[in-house]
């Protein structure tokens, strides 16, 4: 059994892995994630938590002794997408460089999202890998129907617990809890956005045309904090 966190991009899960995962977890069987080809060539391998990027269906790759625990955190769609964005500029250093890096140059704020690389990640990660697959050849409408259908579904079904971005520090305790681990409570300021405009310092055309291109996070973060508050109610 291993536990997987499906860390889309600028939603706190560095601090939720120094927080509650490498604290608990013992550094050798921690696989770190660079590709499903690779997750196979180490199925030999005992992991107990997989870190990295990657979207929810791995453990299909992977060799276990039981059920995997999957966690999430979502963020409020236009928030992640204006911190990405910034911190994909910010790393641009003579030592590293994003590989996005081409592209946030090249367009603003608004041209990066109309990217399709770059709209509904929230979405798809939770959707997960076949169906991301089976949606990209599908026509635009039944894909996004696809995407989303799943991805709510999984976040309801498939996730033993999942966070808000703005609740945190409440999602590391309820995973924490569930663990049976200690939760050290940390914030990571190494991945923090340092220079970026707040969402209401962006122009409102702006902010339309990214919350058009990320309708389908839109759509599932409402869904998510309706499911979020309702379990919460659940367990008072």
């Amino acid at each position: 059994m291993a536990l997987l966190f499906t860390h889309v991009h600028k939603t706190a899960g560095a601090s939720f892995a120094q927080s509650v995962i490498y604290p608990n977890v013992d550094q050798e069987r921690i696989h770190h994630f660079c590709g499903v080809w690779n997750l196979l060539k180490n199925r030999g391998q005992v992991m107990d938590y997989v870190s990295g990027h990657y979207p929810y269906g791995i453990h299909m790759f992977m060799k276990g002794d039981g059920p995997n625990i999957y966690f999430t955190i979502l963020r409020e769609p236009l928030d992640r997408a204006v911190s990405y964005y910034y911190y994909v500029k910010q790393l641009d250093t003579p030592l590293f460089k994003h590989q996005s890096l081409p592209d946030a140059n090249r367009f603003d704020i608004a041209g990066f999202y109309g990217l399709e690389n770059y709209q509904n990640i929230q979405t798809k990660f939770i959707a997960g890998l076949f169906i991301m697959r089976t949606a990209a050849f599908l026509p635009k409408v039944l894909g996004d129907s696809l995407l989303l259908s799943h991805a709510k579904h999984n976040l309801c079904k498939r996730y033993r617990a999942f966070g808000l971005f703005e609740r945190i520090n409440e999602f590391q305790e309820t995973a924490a809890k569930i663990m049976g681990w200690k939760n050290l409570n940390v914030k990571n300021e190494t991945t923090v956005t340092r220079k970026r405009p707040s969402v209401h310092q962006l122009a409102e055309e702006a902010k339309v045309s990214i919350l058009r291109a990320n309708r389908l996070d839109v759509d599932l973060y409402r869904f998510a904090q309706g499911l979020y508050h309702q379990r919460l109610e659940k367990s008072l």
